[in-house]
């Protein structure tokens, strides 16, 4: 007797769920599967005072799902951001608020700036250059220049290059002069992202610039406009391409993040808060 295909692959899977240990990632994927996270588990988890490891999972869960960016959810992270007292979780909250890229819940971050655990610090950095509000270039100038862990500055002068301020670009001027050469790098990438063009690699080179009329944010050309500017060379591209509503040019989309996945951070059995990132950035191009 012949067996139907799906007979096989619930046998299948089911030897993989029961034969396999815990570590196997076949297994695991196998069970979420099988037995999905339900709202009920994750609100059960979130609540769980006794393990932080079980809050932090649901607040990855939560971040990944489909309600991940509701206001409801959003506002959840907030709270967790700044009354959690596991730096891992709080630090998983403000990755969370950055995937949301809501302003009304800037404050948060721009406060986790400050906090005590530089992981929490240095992925509020990180959040807050897909989180643009104008309150949060004075916060992440003193970052970019006073705090004590490089990973958590190189992330502030990042984010400085969503604002084109007078104020904005003179930080970025001076931490070209900063002793690390992670920083350097960034502050020139960051000016070159507010300027659209490179003056020079030395502070010199740029001075002078935050005293006159500052660029407006960057536009290009509309994607299907290059397209087609690129197969009309080939004589087979219509040329009645629809306008934007603004014309030929459109803002740039936000900043990407090379983050937008949240780093699997595991609570070790040392307690203490500040605990260095376990993921260094990538050294500077030469």
């Amino acid at each position: 007797m012949r067996c139907h295909w799906a007979t096989w692959i619930l046998l299948a899977l089911a030897a993989a769920s029961v034969g396999c240990g815990d570590d196997n990632k076949m297994a695991k994927w196998v069970r979420q599967k099988m037995h999905p996270t339900s709202a009920d588990d994750i609100q059960q988890d979130l609540t769980d005072r006794s393990d932080p490891d079980r809050r932090r999972q649901a607040i990855l869960k939560l971040s990944h799902s489909k309600t991940g960016k509701s206001d409801t959810s959003l506002q959840l992270f907030a709270e967790v951001l700044r009354r959690d007292p596991d730096a891992f979780v709080r630090s998983a909250a403000a990755t969370a608020l950055g995937k949301g890229r809501n302003p009304t819940y800037a404050d948060a971050l721009i406060e986790a700036l400050d906090d005590r655990a530089s992981v929490v610090r240095w992925d509020a950095a990180v959040a807050l250059d897909r989180v643009i509000v104008p309150q949060a270039a004075g916060p992440l100038i003193r970052t970019a220049a006073y705090d004590s862990l490089l990973d958590v500055r190189v992330s502030a002068v990042r984010a400085l290059r969503n604002y084109h301020k007078p104020d904005v670009v003179r930080a970025l001027i001076a931490r070209m002069d900063d002793p690390e050469l992670t920083v350097r790098h960034e502050a020139h990438k960051s000016l070159m992202t507010i300027f659209g063009t490179d003056f020079g690699s030395t502070p010199a080179d740029w001075d002078g610039l935050a005293d006159g009329p500052m660029p407006p944010r960057r536009t290009q050309t509309p994607w299907w406009r290059r397209w087609n500017d690129g197969a009309q060379a080939w004589g087979w591209s219509r040329t009645d391409k629809p306008t934007s509503a603004t014309g030929d040019l459109t803002p740039l989309p936000e900043p990407e993040d090379d983050q937008d996945v949240l780093p699997p951070y595991i609570v070790p059995d040392n307690t203490s808060d500040d605990i260095p990132p376990t993921t260094q950035p990538h050294p500077p191009a030469l």
